[in-house]
């Protein structure tokens, strides 16, 4: 099964308490700035430069949680948040998102790095687990933005 990472921490656990996907994979294209030029009186327009200037990165998932049980080791929907809220505040500088083992697509010995900071967390109605009576669970989209020079993920051979 493939992995992603944010800030070296598992976005796709084992327990399912976070589970994260990429919406776009890798194949999104950066916005860019620049434009062309229409000039008055002429047919089309003059053709200037562009560059690439941000791409936006989102991941939809879900974070999980159940009640406090003496011997259960599952996360609790506190840890769980807690995590969540840590790995994505708005004002932290970038950080890297990993891919890798296969994840969408890629080659087992390949990883998938950009470096990405917080631009949107929304949070869906918390909602009780039916199959589970004490636990807790909660849809989650969030937005990351890489500004990087150039916006880009990089794909390399694992250990690179």
């Amino acid at each position: 099964m493939g992995r992603l990472t944010f800030r070296g921490t598992d976005l796709q656990r084992d327990d399912r308490a976070i589970w994260f996907d990429l919406d776009d994979g890798f194949l999104a294209l950066p916005s860019v700035r620049g434009e062309d030029l229409p000039i008055p009186g002429r047919p089309g327009r003059l053709v200037l430069s562009r560059i690439a200037d941000r791409l936006v990165v989102p991941l939809t998932g879900w974070i999980l949680g159940f009640g406090v049980e003496p011997g259960d080791l599952r996360p609790t929907y506190a840890e769980s948040e807690a995590i969540l809220v840590g790995l994505f505040p708005l004002d932290l500088d970038p950080g890297d998102l990993v891919a890798s083992n296969g994840y969408a697509g890629l080659e087992t010995d390949e990883t998938a790095t950009i470096s990405v900071r917080t631009l949107n967390l929304v949070m869906a109605k918390m909602q009780p687990v039916p199959a589970a009576p004490a636990g807790f669970f909660r849809r989650i989209s969030v937005e990351l933005e890489c500004v990087a020079n150039p916006p880009a993920w990089a794909i390399e051979p694992v250990g690179s």
